[in-house]
């Protein structure tokens, strides 16, 4: 865990009030499976939590701690809103550190970002690049490969 902590050092996070958050144990192990890309030789992970457990927020600062690695990421969800929360938190959390707004300052404009916030793909400078699927469609094609990832390496699957 000093790793995290090393990390989560760096990259500071603020909830919707600007306070800063402070991790419980429980959510950095969250942000530890993100960061190592899976728990004891595992890959493939189900985290289950209650609401407002802190689970969206953690996965995307665990995901953004990562933006500096040349990753495909994708976020899928049974609907396009359950998506994009996970995402919300995600631009949120890459405006306000520095790290993150430097490598996304000449791919996408900030101000515009800090207004509309319904991106659905945010590419980085460093090869980083996230996006959000929904499964919701009703062409099977299209509900297939937003399960997939869309070819992403990848993947979390919200409220799967």
């Amino acid at each position: 865990m000093q790793k995290i902590d090393k990390l989560l050092s760096l990259f500071s996070f603020s909830n919707e009030l600007g306070e800063p958050i402070i991790f419980t144990p429980s959510q950095r192990q969250i942000v530890n499976c993100i960061l190592n890309l899976g728990i004891d030789d595992k890959r493939f992970v189900q985290i289950e939590t209650p609401t407002r457990f802190g689970k969206s927020a953690s996965v995307a600062a665990a995901i953004l701690m990562r933006c500096v690695n040349k990753e495909q990421w994708a976020i899928v969800a049974g609907t396009s809103e359950k998506a994009q929360i996970i995402m919300d938190y995600f631009i949120n959390f890459a405006l306000e550190n520095p790290i993150s707004r430097e490598l996304l300052k000449n791919q996408v404009a900030l101000d515009k970002l800090k207004q509309e916030r319904s991106k659905r793909t945010l590419t980085f400078s460093s090869g980083f690049e996230i996006r959000v699927f929904s499964a919701d469609s009703h062409n099977k094609q299209a509900a297939g490969n937003a399960v997939m990832g869309f070819g992403a390496p990848y993947v979390i699957l919200d409220e799967a």
